[in-house]
């Protein structure tokens, strides 16, 4: 096991590192897993990189600050399999996009695939992400996701529309990515996005990518679905919804400004309008009405500034526009209602989807890992 003692950095962003390394050691795909106190779960995701029917690739094992017992579990893994190749990352302290910098950084595999400590791949994952690489030559590969409960229930299964899109997901699950396209475009998390840092990063590498992303229908990757209790007062709200909305809303407003792609820029605003109208139903699902109203009218300014046109936005207004039906369907309905301002239609969707599965409640937006 190859360890490494590295130290914070607030950007964690050196891209001159690994560029020497011999391609002839190189793995294919270097799997990262971050982890902070998921020890408990941390030999799941482990034993999944075990089972793997595509062997050539490296675990990055990211302790992120870990107090419990994460080094242990890892250690005791690597003796019982000297075969895998592993890098072992110890940070100072607990900061997710930190740790993912490192990560990267650290990682000698031709792509990178990020797996939270409580996340476990499917047998052939890693199988079916390379096989298509190979045969694409995709600088991105993109499988389907489950969301599975602590009991092992499977909540919800994220699948693919027929429609061939772009960006499928906001979320870095089940996908590979070519760790020289974001090297060379400097393309490391800055801590500024906070909770949009996945979005963010996905639009930015989809932007400098070469070769377009492929998609792989095929359900490859399980996300722990571990819902939360809300804390209903200002404060959490304001950490959870403020800091998340107006940096993605920026930083799309920008993009667009640094490619001709209009069919990605359509998707890249469409994704965020699809979190932030789901964000309304969850507010007022969670708060008080004042709070959820105060929260709203803030957003609609901010989109009003940052992305004045949203409402024309021509995915917005189709069903059948390669994203879930349900969620397409859903993101429609409160269009139509944001243009009324008919908040008080808003509130009563939101407590007659409170049962439903059409918008995801009372979870955790960044999975502290």
């Amino acid at each position: 096991m190859e360890k490494v003692n590295t130290t914070n950095n607030t950007n964690g962003v050196n891209p001159a590192e690994n560029s020497t390394e011999s391609k002839n050691d190189r793995p294919f795909i270097s799997v990262m897993i971050l982890c902070y106190n998921y020890g408990h779960l941390l030999g799941k995701a482990l034993e999944a990189c075990a089972s793997q029917s595509f062997k050539d690739f490296e675990i990055v094992m990211i302790n992120n600050g870990a107090t419990d017992n994460t080094e242990e579990v890892f250690q005791r893994f690597h003796e019982e399999h000297p075969e895998i190749q592993t890098q072992y990352l110890h940070l100072d302290q607990h900061d997710a996009l930190v740790g993912w910098n490192a990560g990267m950084r650290a990682a000698k595999g031709e792509y990178i695939l990020f797996n939270d400590a409580d996340d476990w791949m499917e047998p052939d994952c890693l199988e079916v992400l390379a096989q298509k690489a190979k045969e694409t030559g995709a600088d991105r590969v993109t499988g389907q996701y489950q969301e599975v409960l602590p009991d092992g229930t499977i909540y919800r299964e994220r699948t693919f529309e027929k429609k061939n899109i772009i960006i499928p997901i906001s979320f870095l699950y089940a996908a590979i990515l070519r760790k020289s396209v974001i090297v060379d475009n400097n393309l490391f998390y800055r801590n500024s996005f906070y909770l949009s840092h996945d979005a963010c990063f996905l639009y930015s590498f989809a932007i400098a990518e070469k070769n377009r992303g492929q998609l792989v229908r095929k359900t490859i990757y399980n996300y722990y679905y571990n819902q939360l209790s809300v804390t209903q007062n200002a404060n959490d709200f304001e950490l959870k919804y403020r800091s998340y909305v107006a940096p993605l809303a920026t930083y799309i407003n920008e993009a667009a400004k640094t490619t001709e792609n209009k069919e990605l820029v359509d998707e890249m605003e469409y994704i965020a309008l699809r979190h932030i109208f789901a964000s309304y139903i969850d507010t007022y699902q969670n708060y008080r009405k004042d709070i959820a109203d105060d929260y709203y009218e803030h957003v609609r300014t901010i989109l009003t500034r940052e992305l004045p046109d949203y409402r024309k936005n021509p995915l917005l207004w189709r069903i059948d526009n390669g994203y879930e039906t349900p969620g397409s369907l859903a993101c429609l309905i409160v269009a139509v209602l944001d243009i009324f301002r008919a908040k008080w239609l808003i509130r009563l969707i939101a407590k007659a989807g409170h049962n439903s599965r059409l918008v995801r409640k009372n979870v955790s937006v960044n999975k502290t890992v």
